[in-house]
């Protein structure tokens, strides 16, 4: 199961996570806007709501992911913390009260981006994806992006790097990520404060599943 939330959110994880940089260089500045809260109704084989917090222009951010799944055994529930900054992404599991800490191995490679939007478009062309045309929601302009790979995984980003959707539609997961509400300049701090537990390092050489 954490195998196909993984899949679902990995786009979305992108936008928040790769594009910290090392302490010694200017950030690239993954949104126009200092700080925002953005919220999103996930429809699909999950419902439930994913809810970004940035600040820095992008270079911290902390996600909750909050979905039920249908299985055989009832509806399973999934709350999933995901926290970055410039060094570490930490994970923490609410239901299992158990946390992971991964490097953020984007960090060097944005250090040549030009912008936000050069760096992210790098990073989809590394997975085998491309720009593929414009579209709107809820009466904002974006571009749609094939995120490549195996997960037919479209996204629609704005001007402004925020993403209006993501679609996905592969035979182990269908589901839609919609953007229900951006809250421009507007945090709360306290979202950023990791839960306190012991995190387990893990190997992102080693590939998903594979720890």
């Amino acid at each position: 199961m954490k195998t196909l939330v993984a899949a679902g959110l990995a786009s979305i994880a992108m936008l928040s996570c790769a594009h910290a940089l090392e302490p010694v260089n200017e950030p690239v500045k993954m949104y126009p806007f200092e700080k925002a809260t953005l919220t999103y109704t996930v429809t699909g084989a999950q419902q439930g709501t994913q809810t970004i917090y940035i600040k820095d222009h992008g270079r911290i951010t902390a996600q909750h992911y909050a979905a039920t799944v249908p299985s055989r055994q009832g509806p399973q529930q999934i709350d999933v913390w995901t926290f970055t900054d410039p060094q570490w992404i930490y994970t923490y599991d609410v239901a299992a009260r158990q946390g992971t800490r991964a490097p953020n191995e984007q960090a060097a490679a944005a250090a040549s981006a030009k912008s936000g939007l050069d760096f992210f478009e790098k990073m989809v062309a590394a997975q085998g994806g491309k720009r593929a045309g414009t579209d709107s929601f809820n009466g904002t302009p974006c571009t749609v992006w094939d995120m490549g790979g195996n997960t037919a995984t479209k996204l629609c980003l704005d001007d402004r790097m925020v993403m209006q959707y993501m679609r996905t539609n592969t035979d182990m997961m269908q589901g839609n990520v919609e953007l229900r509400n951006a809250q421009v300049g507007t945090v709360d701090e306290s979202r950023f404060q990791r839960p306190e537990a012991t995190y387990r390092d893990i190997d992102m050489s080693q590939g998903p599943g594979r720890n």
